[in-house]
């Protein structure tokens, strides 16, 4: 298994890495495997935490309320069939919310391969592709430790 790693990766990619770990972990797998993962979720949740905060802060700033101060509801979103909030500058919302996921956050994981899971492990493509992208998850090549070049030339 490979030694802890201190990774930059984008706020978007937190997301999306933290869902697939939430879906690969509900299987079954050994127990150092499991304990990577665990480790690795522990870092993203954290970092994830911290932007939903922002993303809640950016809501308040750009939100139309009463007279109380509550939010007031919008439309109803076609995709999620879920209430929006009404927005003063919904443009500006978006334009900061995708600023603020295009930011790299550092974040330490615990890289498996695919070896360390073994053959029997199963994995959707869709939860694979986001481990692999932000180097949780890691190619037996990739593992491999690469040779120093100073050696080589002596």
């Amino acid at each position: 298994m490979e030694h802890p790693k201190r990774i930059l990766i984008k706020n978007k990619d937190v997301y999306d890495a933290t869902g697939a770990l939430l879906s690969v972990t509900q299987e079954k797998m050994k127990l150092k495997v499991s304990h990577r993962f665990a480790m690795c979720l522990r870092a993203l949740r954290t970092e994830q935490d911290t932007l939903e905060k922002m993303r809640e802060r950016l809501i308040d700033d750009h939100v139309e309320t009463d007279s109380e101060g509550n939010r007031l509801m919008g439309d109803i979103n076609e995709a999620t069939k879920m209430p929006t909030w009404r927005m003063k500058t919904a443009n500006d919302f978006d334009k900061e919310w995708e600023e603020l996921l295009e930011q790299t956050v550092e974040v330490t994981v615990y890289p498996v391969t695919l070896a360390d899971l073994g053959s029997k492990f199963k994995m959707s493509a869709l939860d694979m592709e986001p481990l692999l992208r932000v180097g949780i998850l890691l190619e037996e090549a990739e593992a491999a430790e690469p040779k120093k070049e100073e050696e080589e030339e002596e």
